[in-house]
């Protein structure tokens, strides 16, 4: 992939919403709490017509901020004419048992509450990737979706093109509905360069020799010239 894609962070955007509602309790007494934090692995890049380029989303909760599971589904908000987009895991509906009622679930992901590793293990889990908190505790457990993005064969070189992706997080409670949602973008800009690097001078950059050596002459004239009249004129006084 030529898109100069990193796994650095680029920022962290987290939002925790605190929501206590005395009709809604956790089995443990506890009043939920929502939490739903995100980084985009890279939202600037580069890439080549043709190519195809994988952009990650991270996605955690930190269980001192959120004590729910947070089920997100993401949406193409904005895509190039001509562009591919999808995601993985794709779109799909999972069942979930919801203090004994079984409820069907549209999602991409899901994200359980964990807790913040005052170290990062020096081996990983399967499909968990550990980012450095915000809050300087240690680092994050998190899941991640691929944004998958097809770049056309004639997308225009040199061009900038904006790429939106719509994310919805959704908690739900004990009788099975929905207790809150909150939607979020992810933006990203992608410039279409060459797959490989070349470099030469345009004509109109070039001096061309003719028109030097007329320029030249022209100088050497004039002072032949010059000389001339001196020597005829002012000699003579």
């Amino acid at each position: 992939m030529r898109s100069r894609y990193t796994l650095a962070i680029s920022g962290i955007t987290l939002l925790v919403l605190f929501v206590g509602l005395l009709f809604a309790q956790n089995g443990n007494g506890e009043a939920p709490k929502l939490a739903f934090g995100s980084a985009q692995g890279a939202s600037q890049v580069t890439a080549s017509p043709g190519d195809t380029i994988t952009l990650k989303l991270y996605l955690f909760i930190d269980n001192e901020s959120g004590n729910r599971i947070a089920h997100i589904k993401l949406t193409e908000t904005e895509v190039p004419d001509g562009w591919g987009l999808s995601f993985d895991p794709p779109t799909h509906t999972s069942d979930y048992n919801l203090s004994g009622i079984v409820t069907p679930i549209e999602e991409n992901i899901y994200v359980e509450p964990k807790p913040v590793l005052p170290e990062k293990p020096t081996t990983n889990d399967a499909g968990t990737y550990y980012l450095s908190s915000p809050s300087g505790k240690g680092y994050l457990q998190a899941k991640a979706v691929d944004i998958i993005v097809k770049v056309p064969q004639d997308a225009q070189l040199g061009k900038t093109y904006n790429l939106r992706v719509g994310g919805v997080a959704a908690w739900y409670g004990e009788v099975g509905t929905v207790l809150f949602n909150q939607a979020r973008d992810f933006d990203y800009k992608i410039t279409v360069i060459q797959k490989t690097f070349s470099e030469q001078p345009m004509a109109t950059n070039q001096q061309q020799p003719g028109n030097s050596t007329g320029i030249i002459l022209a100088v050497v004239g004039l002072i032949v010239v010059g000389a001339a009249a001196y020597f005829l004129f002012f000699r003579k006084k």
